[in-house]
């Protein structure tokens, strides 16, 4: 029995995740990740993390639970650059050695909230990071270990594994550092300038470019201890693809990259100089050039990628996002409104032109037109607390509709499923302008989980159509400015007069993230073939360079854009939609890639 034990682990293939987003870190990208590392088993491929230490988040101690126990997390520290520089700065002046800290040198400010938060791993993983890990694992860094664990570089911990960490609130507001006074003139706009640039570079891609070098020292020493078979990296934050690029090209590995939002073209993410902006461009087509594998979540972030960069063509694949079937049946529905209101339920930040306004708007105008509406509509907020710099609070107080929004603050992904199963209908705000149609909110699955009515708001072209459609949701959609259309809906539903079809959410089911999971390990194994096809490339380029004495004609390796565009039939056929490859579970791909014609989707 042992021998076939052993067998079985010999057959198994072993894949590195680098991912920013990852528990406990609660972000929306988190859940994607979490669940390819948690259903990627079933196929044969066994995961190892990496990822950065939680700081400046949001936490949710949960999610720790899921992590299968076969599973090592290695935690890096990461490095504000922008912050280290201002302490550094500070520090010199507190010496006496130069002008005010808190001058010049614009940047993204991280600012302490004092909350603190419980964190842990589950019993029986191997934890490597600095934070301890509980009894039976094994800890390979960091400050000590618990009873019965094994810890590899010394620190303390707290008993049983368990730890707290100091949480800090993401990046907000601006400010300024800088050393040396601020004079008048020229020099001082030059300066400013110089500083400016400088800190955008720090920035360049993302925040997180101080967690290449720690991560990538960290992913070589875990390549070493165990060669995985693919490297795939996640984003939001790019700075993890760049991690991935230096450890694939170093270590030969085939490499897959997931692009959870788009890098460039991308709404929320500009730089300000022409030159960080080429640099910038430069940084992702090294990235899209040298990946094996490319992976976007929604059909219309594929098309864009392939239409800038055509030699992806053969190599990307679209993999929605979905949702965790086994999850639900923990849910127990939550509702603290009486039976008679109309709860609407919004999960999520708002930010940019994804904007809490329309829907304060469309509330003021039904209960202006039904007044018996005004204390009978509850509109819950689960998130952030703000937009704009204003409280939501302050914000519905002002559009006349603050006995109708209850504010619900942060909840940790439990409790959220818990409101979503006990409201009455579901709202997803979208966003409109440019880029609004790449962009799929992951909540849209959780929200088809519930099988709740949702009222959505998003560009008609947004796949989040497709999606509905494809669900059979009973769901109406609207554009983002259309307050009276946006206010007749939650009216019909309120009031029983939108009814669902019959044969309303029989297709949600195919959305569940094990298919996702099943679609994600066929990718792995092109990624895999592609790489040994690269591998007999260049080792017929080496034995070419030892017979070029004897006159023979030379064989030249392709490179991976190359490779990325090669008909070879060792990567097979690529299947087609629209004119480019797509690879979604077939029975979701027909529908959601259509652009529809119509901005409202009514099951019945």
């Amino acid at each position: 029995m042992a021998g076939m034990g052993s067998m079985h682990q010999q057959g198994r293939r072993h894949w590195l995740c680098i991912a920013y987003a990852f528990p406990p870190i609660n972000r929306s990208g988190t859940h994607r990740t979490l669940a390819f590392v948690e259903h990627m088993d079933r196929f044969g491929w066994d995961a190892t993390v990496l990822t950065a230490t939680p700081r400046g988040e949001l936490l949710d101690a949960e999610l720790l639970q899921r992590v299968p126990p076969s599973t090592d997390v290695i935690r890096t520290p990461w490095t504000n650059y922008i912050e280290r520089i201002k302490e550094l700065i500070s520090g010199f002046a507190l010496r006496g050695g130069g002008g005010g800290a808190e001058k010049g040198f614009a940047a993204q400010r991280v600012t302490e909230d004092k909350e603190t938060l419980l964190m842990g791993s589950p019993a029986g993983s191997r934890c490597h990071t600095g934070m301890g890990s509980p009894a039976g694992g094994r800890c390979h860094t960091g400050e000590g270990s618990t009873a019965g664990g094994r810890c590899h570089t010394g620190g303390g911990s707290t008993a049983g594994g368990r730890y707290y960490t100091a949480a800090k609130s993401q990046c907000g507001s601006r400010c300024h550092i800088g050393g040396g006074s601020q004079g008048g003139g020229l020099s001082h706009t030059i300066r400013s300038g110089v500083r400016e640039w400088g800190s955008r570079l720090l920035m360049t891609p993302d925040s997180r470019i101080g967690w290449i070098i720690p991560a990538v020292r960290a992913g070589l020493e875990a390549i070493r201890r165990r060669r995985p078979d693919v490297i795939y990296t996640s984003s939001p934050y790019a700075s993890a693809h760049l991690i991935g690029l230096i450890l694939s090209r170093r270590m030969r590995i085939p490499w897959v990259a997931d692009f959870r939002d788009p890098w460039r073209g991308n709404p929320f993410h500009s730089t300000t100089s022409p030159s960080l902006d080429r640099w910038d461009a430069w940084l992702e087509r090294q990235v899209v050039r040298r990946a094996d594998q490319l992976i976007c979540v929604t059909p219309t972030m594929t098309e864009q990628l392939v239409r800038r960069y055509p030699f992806v063509t053969s190599k990307c694949s679209t993999i929605l996002n979905g949702f965790d079937i086994k999850r639900l049946t923990h849910i127990e529905p939550r509702r603290d409104a009486p039976k008679d209101h109309f709860v609407l339920t919004h999960a999520g930040q708002f930010y940019g032109s994804r904007a809490p306004g329309v829907w304060f708007d469309a509330i003021r105008q039904l209960i202006d037109r039904r007044e018996d509406l005004a204390g009978r509509i509850c509109l819950q907020l689960i998130g952030a607390e703000s937009f704009g710099g204003r409280s939501l609070a302050s914000l519905a107080k002002r559009a006349g509709v603050a006995r109708c929004v209850r504010v619900m603050g942060t909840l940790d992904h439990r409790s959220t499923l818990d409101c979503l199963a006990g409201s009455d209908a579901l709202v997803l705000a979208g966003t409109s302008g440019v880029g609004s149609d790449l962009q799929v909110p992951n909540k849209v699955f959780e929200y088809l989980a519930m099988r709740k009515p949702i009222v959505a708001t998003c560009s008609p072209r947004n796949p989040v159509v497709g999606i509905l459609q494809q669900a059979k949701a009973h769901a109406v959609v609207f554009s983002p400015s259309d307050v009276s259309a946006l206010a007749n809906a939650i009216h019909a539903l309120a009031t029983g007069e939108h009814q669902a079809g019959v044969d309303a959410w029989s297709g949600v089911d195919l959305f569940d993230r094990a298919e996702r999971a099943a679609e994600l390990a066929e990718v792995f194994e092109r990624a895999a073939r592609s790489g040994r096809t690269e591998a007999r490339d260049r080792n017929s380029a080496i034995r070419d360079g030892k017979s070029k004495a004897n006159g023979r004609a030379p064989i030249v390796a392709r490179g991976r854009e190359d490779v990325g565009n090669s008909t070879s039939t060792d990567q097979g056929p690529d299947p087609e939609v629209n004119g480019f490859p797509l690879r979604v579970a077939p029975r979701v791909a027909s529908q959601v890639n259509e652009q529809p014609s119509m901005s409202t989707v009514d099951a019945s």
